[in-house]
């Protein structure tokens, strides 16, 4: 694992985890976190992946475009920005200051069809407001994060 072995009252990190069953048809695993929490030392995450088959007449693809609320928000070091996309789509997602500075740049390119997320970091940043916006083909979208530190 990358990063630190333990961490400080209320430091957040990112951890990714890649699950991949041998068998495609069903699998099912538990993801195991150590604490040093007295009355529950273990915090267990069940992990579960299957075969998907397509019912007639139905999709998970995006009807439209839309930008979701950021979250947790307000947030202090991290905030993760969804968006969904009907069709593939040149896109932008950014955040931009109270002066419309943009500060990060999340997405940049063609994205495909579907629900995509992207996490926005505060490293540096200062306490106050700051607008997510997306631009995909024709739509414009914006949602409000509020940092604090």
């Amino acid at each position: 694992m990358d990063g630190p072995d333990n961490l400080d009252p209320f430091m957040q990190i990112v951890i990714t985890v890649t699950y991949s069953p041998q068998d495609a048809s069903a699998a099912s695993a538990e993801l195991i976190l150590t604490t040093n929490e007295f009355h529950s030392p273990e915090l267990r995450i069940p992990l579960s992946a299957g075969a998907m088959s397509a019912r007639e007449g139905t999709s998970n693809t995006p009807k439209e475009f839309a930008l979701a609320t950021p979250y947790p928000n307000p947030f202090n070091a991290i905030a993760t920005i969804s968006f969904e996309v009907p069709r593939t789509a040149d896109a932008s997602l950014g955040i931009f200051d109270a002066t419309g500075m943009m500060v990060e740049s999340l997405v940049e390119g063609t994205v495909s069809a579907g629900t995509h997320a992207s996490v926005g970091r505060a490293d540096g940043a200062a306490p106050g407001i700051y607008l997510a916006k997306l631009q995909a083909g024709e739509f414009t979208a914006a949602q409000k994060l509020l940092l604090v530190k």
